[in-house]
């Protein structure tokens, strides 16, 4: 989510995260107006995956993003 720009990406160290497993609410809680103020943050693009990461990468593009449900998607 947070590599597709998603809400997980404005997401910074020291922000509480409230968690309402009886009301499904998962958000960050921060100020509305400096939340629309972040822009994503996102980490360096680094090519230093393992080999279990290349392993599995095909397997991963057929995934549908989290939002989705992370479906794995057969063509």
């Amino acid at each position: 989510e947070a590599l597709d720009g998603g809400a997980l990406a404005r997401v910074i160290e020291g922000d509480w995260i409230r968690l309402d497993s009886e009301l499904g609410v998962l958000e960050a809680v921060v100020d509305a107006s400096e939340w629309q103020a972040r822009s994503a943050a996102l980490p360096p693009a680094v090519d230093h995956w393992s080999s279990g990461r290349i392993l599995f990468r095909a397997r991963r593009a057929l995934c549908s993003h989290a939002e989705a449900g992370a479906v794995m998607e057969l063509p």
